[in-house]
């Protein structure tokens, strides 16, 4: 205990000799604690706690498709129907595919994270709705009239207001018309905390959204590559002929008739 004290009345000393290095000393350990903080509470958030709403998330797993030895993230309907029917191991199996929709409620637009997903989403998440219902299995794969939609808590709280009779009443997502089914608990915003969802719709939406490309992949790169240069050389004209005209203009001309 003497000797403890002894240190702590050396180093004090020494403290009290030099500020600007006990200055520096304390800059640099507030910076590295608040920095180990930050980077730990993003950690946390992203990967370490689960997602709010989702019942025993640590039996979850990610199942992914491959193309030869390759492992990819991205799964065939077809695929995915074959190892859900085929299923013997897992308790259940859902599929999703994320989105960006623009969600209209009269003149007000807000555009929200959206996900595209299986009719047994919800209940292989152990989520439910609150109010109305989630999906049904027939509405996974067939689009008729409206097609369902289900909102997060957050948004029908926030967006809608807290419409107590939204559900069974129309939005418009990405301008099409849609009918709300339910809302999701309070606290569920999906199956991952990288993103917050605040809508969810059935899978079938992503061959009727595809459809109106009219055959064109959302990502081709011939396609991608063909409107940028169509565009760059747009632009490129539209400069051109209006300076072009311009230089054969004489100033002096220009300046005697103002």
């Amino acid at each position: 205990m003497t000797a403890l004290i002894q240190d702590l009345r050396s180093a004090s000393r020494t403290l009290l000799h030099s500020p600007a290095f006990s200055v520096s000393v304390m800059l640099i350990l507030t910076l590295g604690i608040g920095a180990s903080a930050a980077i730990f509470n993003l950690v946390d958030a992203y990967f370490l706690r689960p997602p709010p709403g989702v019942s025993d998330p640590d039996r979850l797993v990610d199942v992914r498709g491959t193309r030869g030895e390759k492992l990819v993230g991205e799964m065939t309907y077809p695929d995915y129907a074959d190892l859900r029917d085929l299923n013997h191991v897992l308790s259940g199996l859902m599929a999703y595919r994320t989105s960006v929709l623009d969600v209209g409620r009269g003149r007000e637009t807000r555009r929200v994270q959206a996900a595209l997903v299986s009719s047994d989403y919800f209940a292989v998440l152990g989520a439910g709705a609150v109010r109305g219902r989630t999906f049904l299995p027939e509405e996974e794969r067939h689009v008729q009239g409206d097609p369902p939609a289900v909102i997060s808590h957050v948004l029908w709280q926030g967006f809608f207001g807290a419409d107590p009779v939204l559900v069974g009443k129309t939005v418009t997502l990405n301008g099409r018309g849609f009918t709300v089914v339910g809302v999701a608990s309070p606290g569920f915003r999906g199956h991952t905390t990288s993103e917050a969802y605040d809508i969810w719709v059935p899978l079938a939406m992503n061959r009727v959204w595809a459809s109106l490309l009219y055959g064109v992949r959302p990502v081709d790169p011939a396609v991608l590559s063909g409107v940028s240069l169509l565009l760059i050389a747009s632009t490129l004209v539209a400069s051109y002929l209006p300076a072009r005209q311009a230089t054969k203009v004489d100033p002096v001309t220009v300046m005697r008739a103002e």
